[in-house]
């Protein structure tokens, strides 16, 4: 199995007025020269890509804004590596988190579709620094998704990937976290 990361997101500046903008850490096409030369060593493996939405590996819209990041390729790339990789008999995964977000979009707020803690405020993740194991100043705090919006959010993110021509989805967000929410009795 193989995880392809795609962009990151970096702060910079305009004449000193910040923006973000995604950094490209693998391209579309990146991602199928990398595939092409692991295929020459083995037979069956499988591919994830990850952080190929619209804010990266790092958290923006639900499901990166279930699209892909035009910094990380165009329609033609995508579809060389998902015509490559069919051609090859390798399965490529597209990967949306469906869990943390901070940003409306696509029908889901942070405001309104946060899960709720037992003391009922908002529930929030925040990243870590794994060298000091404290929480990272620069991460961003993410909203939760609320467990009773799940579904509509697989399913949106299943219809995108149709629309952008993947036959497969990874699902990862949903098996990798677990979390309570009141908002539901």
């Amino acid at each position: 199995s193989l995880k392809i990361l795609g962009g990151i997101q970096l702060k910079k500046h305009f004449f000193g007025i910040p923006y973000s903008k995604v950094e490209p850490l693998t391209t579309f096409n990146d991602a199928k020269n990398i595939i092409s030369n692991i295929k020459k060593h083995t037979e069956n493996f499988d591919v994830q890509l990850v952080g190929f939405g619209d804010s990266g590996i790092d958290i923006g819209e639900l499901g990166g804004g279930f699209s892909y990041n035009k910094e990380l390729g165009n329609d033609k790339s995508v579809s060389e590596l998902q015509k490559y990789c069919s051609d090859n008999s390798i399965k490529l995964y597209y990967d949306f988190d469906l869990i943390r977000f901070n940003k409306s979009g696509n029908g889901f707020s942070p405001s309104s579709d946060n899960s709720i803690t037992s003391n009922e405020y908002p529930a929030k993740i925040s990243k870590y620094s794994p060298v000091t194991g404290s929480v990272d100043e620069e991460g961003s705090v993410a909203a939760i998704l609320k467990r009773s919006r799940l579904s509509e959010a697989v399913g949106k993110s299943i219809e995108s990937l149709k629309e952008m021509g993947f036959k497969s989805v990874s699902l990862s967000s949903l098996s990798n976290i677990a979390y309570s929410d009141y908002n539901d009795g």
